[in-house]
């Protein structure tokens, strides 16, 4: 399906039975070619099965989309894209999309069992945009830019800038691969990964909004959910401090993992600026986070302007 450049309040399902679809606008401008949710089921808009502007049940392709307006943030699961309950084991394809003013950008549910509905599924995102022109997120912490919790997640060349409310990047994916442009937090942190599981990031920049930001900058944690507990790889990536107590949260401390920074870049904002290091879920005082500095050192510099996928024009 090619879709012309236009505005379309519309939403819909893509069956279990057209695997390998493609859905992608005329020009490969997700700002000229844009889906409208018009707020979701809490504005009188019911999507796709209460779900998504365009709710997945086939591995596929979409690119050049954007989408707005995908649920009213009542921590539902509205998306833009919601993916579920693929019948057999695929892949996702999301390229060259932009998500703004969405309760969640993207949403998938749990794969933790064969029987759960994201047990089959694979979501591959490459040079997405979240947030440009209105936060996503909605009205309370449980709606992000992504809530993506299926088999795997993998992500390139995305640029995140801050939520309403929530997250930047959450998932519980039993494994998670970032290579991603940039991610400035604002509300919620640039990752969440609760659930822990084998998560990778690398390269990319890491920032804060600064004073306005909440003091919480990355996370890594085995909550309720058990994906296995893993020693996370974070490598090259270039981190910015930027606010005072911002906070890298090792929630899985206390089962003997530690979150350590390899060829990391690091600079600092704002000599007020320092990192939390110290979140150890069963002992707060011991360090469980190393390879990266937590006070703020000379020569001082300009938080980093956004980095955008190379399809972007302002």
């Amino acid at each position: 399906m090619i879709i012309d450049d236009g505005v379309y309040q519309v939403a819909f399902n893509v069956p279990d039975n057209v695997a390998g679809f493609t859905i992608k606008s005329a020009s490969g401008n997700p700002y000229a070619c844009v889906l409208d949710g018009q707020g979701g089921v809490d504005n009188g808009h019911r999507l796709a099965q209460g779900k998504g502007i365009i709710r997945v049940t086939s591995p596929g392709t979409i690119q050049g989309i954007g989408f707005i307006n995908g649920g009213g943030g009542s921590s539902d699961g509205e998306a833009g894209v919601y993916a579920e309950l693929f019948a057999t084991e695929g892949t996702l394809n999301i390229i060259n999309c932009a998500f703004d003013g969405n309760e969640n950008g993207i949403f998938s549910p749990s794969a933790l069992s064969s029987s759960s509905p994201g047990y089959n599924i694979n979501i591959v995102l490459n040079g997405c945009v979240f947030g440009y022109k209105v936060g996503n997120g909605g009205n309370d912490g449980g709606s992000h830019n992504f809530y993506i919790n299926c088999k795997s997640l993998t992500s390139y060349n995305c640029t995140h800038l801050p939520t309403r409310n929530g997250n930047n990047v959450k998932s519980r994916a039993l494994t998670i691969n970032i290579f991603d442009l940039y991610n400035k937090h604002g509300p919620g942190r640039c990752f969440d990964i609760p659930s822990a599981g084998k998560l990778t990031i690398r390269g990319g920049i890491y920032t804060s909004s600064g004073s306005n930001a909440a003091s919480n900058f990355m996370a890594y944690a085995n909550e309720n959910q058990d994906n296995g507990v893993f020693p996370p790889v974070l490598d090259s990536m270039s981190v910015y401090g930027a606010r005072a107590n911002d906070a890298i949260w090792n929630g899985a401390c206390n089962a003997g993992i530690n979150m350590t920074f390899t060829n990391l870049k690091q600079y600092w904002v704002d000599p007020g600026a320092y990192l939390n290091l110290r979140f150890g879920q069963s002992d707060p005082n011991k360090v469980c986070v190393t390879g990266i500095a937590a006070s703020p050192s000379p020569p001082y510099v300009s938080n980093p302007d956004p980095i955008f996928p190379s399809w972007f024009k302002n």
